[in-house]
């Protein structure tokens, strides 16, 4: 059965229950038949680009040669389009009716090479080129909005360093135009943070840029920026001694993440307590022993939650990004299905998501209302829109994207956001809303949080840091978390950090949310 009917039957016998949002099927997507050929001949080329440059190793000098060509041959196109999307902007769409159908256009496709074109302009020293095609991508608003950020940086880049030795110095000395350009990088940097489209995650490097440049043009401190609310420093690291086993065919069913260790496993159902893995292949996973818990094999995400709650006082969960999405998608809720309307997101009545969630106009056609949505969790208010969603959605399990109604309990959920600083997690959900399809992954292992005063669990002395969170807590009125979160990086012997993984870990630090590195050392290897 086609999964469309087989979805509509399952919504029939009330298995399914979908939101009831406005279906708003599109008619036309592409104006012509030509429009249509274009597209496919644009995705062709942008795949001849793909391969050149990610798919085949480092490419050499003919090869970057070959992507610079290409990249002349469409911008003529690409300008032309870009002014026809701009009149179609204005004259024939409503409340953000292009946003979404806008990927069908070839003019995304040819935005997209010329981001991947910057590449070999800036491979053959060509800053001046390079710099006019950053200047043009930015004067745009309609294509490929998430990459703002990275083209901010690497215009401020070009204009710090390389600009003044391009251009005509217009009467000035050497380093008078050095100064020159150095006031124009600051500037592009100042455009950067007040870009309402530039995501948060570009905004600590802009920020660093400038207090480096306020720095070499000597502008008085009472006239510099101040980024002090800006914390960010390096990850807590921890080492955690646990039994080490040696893997057998026999606990291939029993290793699994566990649930919430607020409470012990002992009673829990016990359909709760071990799940199925879903991390990969059990022999690519190390095996340990839960000695603190349920003396059983375990993975090693679970050894080192047991020891959070066993010794630190920590509740928490094994979650990855599991916990974080089901908080986007409660806090979010009206937002992704009913106000605003957005046309031709929702093409059936079976959808989980509106289609432009994974992809970068889903936050630009809902700018405002997810602003206003992250300036209610930054007040507080994040308890109150959970508990609203759920009383009104859990019965019926209501299918919404990255929600779990049986993993997490509502008391844990409510709990943690509590122990949340505001601010904290509307950044957080701000970075969600911003690039939900990028930032998938890479979310630390482990969410822990700890109520404050309810710290007895830890025997060993190591609560003086959140004693510290909870004197300064004690001045920030009625919004001050009611504890302490941590996100934590499980780590065995030989792993890295990957590139999502760090990007997260700077998110997180830079939102004021404590992270911990935490690393599983064998104390010893024992077989049975």
């Amino acid at each position: 059965m086609p999964t469309l009917q087989r979805r509509f039957s399952i919504r029939q016998i009330s298995r399914r229950n979908f939101p009831e949002y406005i279906v708003s099927r599109s008619t036309t997507i592409f104006e012509s038949r030509a429009l249509l050929l274009e597209f496919e001949a644009s995705l062709r080329t942008q795949f001849k680009v793909d391969n050149i440059l990610e798919f085949n190793g480092t490419p050499g000098r003919k090869s970057l040669e070959d992507v610079r060509q290409i990249v002349e041959a469409v911008y003529p196109r690409w300008r032309a389009l870009l002014a026809e999307e701009h009149r179609k902007e204005e004259r024939l769409y409503e409340s953000g009716e292009g946003a979404y159908l806008r990927r069908f256009s070839p003019a995304w496709v040819y935005t997209r090479i010329l981001h991947k074109g910057l590449h070999p302009l800036a491979r053959f020293r060509e800053h001046l080129r390079e710099h006019e095609i950053l200047s043009e991508l930015l004067d745009q608003r309609l294509f490929h909005a998430a990459r703002r950020g990275a083209w901010y940086q690497r215009k401020a880049l070009l204009e710090e360093h390389y600009m003044h030795a391009l251009t005509p110095a217009g009467g000035r000395s050497a380093e008078a135009n050095k100064k020159h350009w150095k006031r124009i990088a600051l500037r592009t940097c100042e455009q950067g943070l007040q870009d309402k489209e530039c995501h948060v995650i570009y905004h600590y490097d802009l920020q660093k840029r400038i207090k480096k440049l306020e720095k070499q043009l000597h502008i008085p401190l009472r006239e510099q920026h101040d980024f002090g609310h800006v914390k960010l420093g390096k990850p807590f690291e921890r080492n955690v001694v646990g039994i080490k086993l040696e893997p057998t065919s026999s606990r291939s069913h029993s290793l699994g993440r566990k649930n919430s260790i607020g409470i012990s496993n002992n009673d829990k159902p016990p359909s709760l307590i071990h799940q199925p893995s879903t991390s990969g292949p059990i022999g690519s996973k190390t095996i340990w022993l839960d000695h603190l818990d349920t003396n059983l094999p375990v993975s090693v995400e679970s050894m080192c939650l047991s020891h959070y709650r066993s010794v630190l006082g920590y509740k928490g969960y094994h979650s990855e990004g599991g916990i974080l999405r089901t908080l986007f998608g409660l806090l979010f809720y009206d937002i992704l299905f009913f106000n605003p309307y957005i046309p031709n997101v929702f093409q059936t009545a079976y959808q989980t998501c509106p289609l432009d969630l994974h992809t970068d106009s889903f936050f630009s056609a809902r700018m405002p209302e997810i602003l206003g949505r992250v300036n209610q969790i930054c007040n507080g208010e994040a308890s109150d829109l959970i508990q609203r969603v759920w009383d009104q959605e859990y019965e019926s399990r209501r299918c919404i994207v990255g929600v779990r109604w049986d993993e997490f309990e509502r008391e844990d959920i409510l709990e943690l956001v509590s122990c949340f600083r505001s601010q904290a997690l509307g950044t957080i959900m701000l970075v969600m809303a911003q690039e939900y399809q990028s930032r998938g992954g890479g979310v630390p292992d482990l969410v822990l949080w700890k109520v404050f005063g309810h710290d007895k669990a830890a025997g060993n002395g190591e609560t003086g840091g959140l004693l510290e969170e909870e004197t300064s807590a004690s001045a920030e009125g009625n919004s001050r978390p009611k504890g302490e979160v941590v996100f934590a990086e499980v780590k065995s012997a030989n792993d890295r950090l990957s590139d999502t993984q760090r990007l997260w870990i700077s998110v997180l630090l830079s939102a004021g949310v404590k992270v911990e590195l935490c690393h599983a050392v064998a104390g010893r290897d024992q077989e049975d």
